[in-house]
């Protein structure tokens, strides 16, 4: 058991997963004060914009990740979030689940565009989308929603037998995974991003109740942004 008190460790990932929802639709405010201009976000520089929607995915998912295993996790936060004790077998796995999921992806939707959109941007802004793309996302992500949202599920639904807490778990953590990727874009989302976020929300689930880690689970999703970053590239 990785959380001694997995009611609290969930209420507070559920309000920071409301804080980050409410915030990245805060950024998706379409319209100015007057209703006619562009949102206050989209006035800002592309600097700007990159640093404050990234600090507004990192910031209270950390908190929140770092609050429940100081509180209600027993042991090292480490541990409790399941990033230790590492295993490499953990990380070819993970490579193995990013490679089947952006094969998915490419066959939906092949990958397109570049990396300072249509105009070109300056290499600071690329430099901390791709960062931010490949780096902190992911990270804060897994530790977020399988080292949280996911062990604290099935600590709490134990009793009703493994196979079954981890497999509500896994539905559970990928679902918010998911929408928390799609809540500034309605019903308009890309099939690749469906197929992708689904992907890796399961294929991360699924690895970190198998392992009882998110090593795994973390590798796999770099590799999975961070292959997309290369496809636009090339």
């Amino acid at each position: 058991m990785a959380y001694t008190r997995p009611s609290f460790a969930l209420a507070v990932a559920a309000g920071a997963w409301l804080v980050t929802a409410g915030l990245l639709l805060w950024t998706d405010d379409g319209a100015g004060a007057d209703g006619t201009g562009p949102g206050w976000f989209w006035m800002l520089g592309e600097l700007e914009r990159q640093l404050l929607a990234l600090a507004f995915v990192a910031v209270p998912l950390t908190a929140g990740a770092l609050v429940a295993a100081r509180w209600a996790g027993r042991g090292a936060i480490g541990r409790v979030l399941g990033i230790r004790p590492w295993r490499w077998s953990d990380a070819l796995v993970g490579v193995a689940i990013a490679l089947v999921v952006r094969a998915a992806v490419e066959v939906v939707e092949p990958t397109t565009g570049t990396l300072g959109g249509p105009f070109g941007a300056p290499p600071v802004v690329v430099a901390v989308s791709v960062l931010g793309a490949v780096v902190v996302a992911p990270v804060v992500e897994e530790v977020f929603f399988r080292g949280v949202m996911l062990r604290a599920l099935i600590d709490a639904l134990g009793r009703r037998g493994r196979a079954l807490a981890a497999v509500i778990a896994v539905a559970v953590s990928t679902a918010a995974f998911v929408v928390l990727h799609l809540v500034t874009l309605g019903p308009f989302a890309p099939a690749g991003l469906l197929v992708g976020t689904i992907g890796i929300g399961v294929g991360c689930g699924v690895l970190a109740v198998v392992t009882g880690r998110i090593g795994g689970a973390l590798v796999a999703h770099v590799v999975f942004n961070a292959l997309g970053i290369l496809l636009i590239v090339l």
